[in-house]
């Protein structure tokens, strides 16, 4: 079996490029750190947190439904009520009619431009 520490990177597709490396600034400071024509041609960028998370964004304006293919993925917060006063303050959709409360951990769900439902935890893994 192979020990992983953490995920190391998520490839997405993308209806919008510059939009959605736009929310992910604004929402969780991942900044831009390669950008670039993918293998198919298509424009794609890397954003992150310095080595720790990596998205990398493929843009494809034809993408259907983000439901067939993720479900969702999530990010581990510190103080997830002032997160949650964060998102609201920049008007981005709060899913779900709030804070999820699941007994060890709370979530808040979000959607990306394209779609893409982020869970934003208060513990890893649901608190497991």
């Amino acid at each position: 079996m192979l020990q992983v520490n953490a995920i190391d990177h998520i490839n997405m597709y993308v209806k919008n490029l510059d939009e959605t490396v736009h929310f992910y600034e604004k929402v969780f400071g991942l900044k831009e750190h390669e950008s670039g024509l993918g293998s198919s041609g298509a424009p794609y960028k890397i954003i992150g947190l310095s080595d720790s998370l990596f998205l990398c964004l493929y843009e494809d304006k034809n993408l259907g439904n983000v439901k067939e293919t993720i479900n969702h993925f999530g990010f581990h917060v510190d103080d997830i009520d002032k997160k949650v006063e964060l998102l609201k303050s920049n008007q981005i959709d709060v899913l779900y009619g709030g804070v999820v409360d699941y007994g060890k951990s709370k979530s808040v769900y979000i959607k990306d431009p394209s779609g893409y439902e982020i869970e934003i935890s208060s513990k890893f893994g649901g608190g497991f």
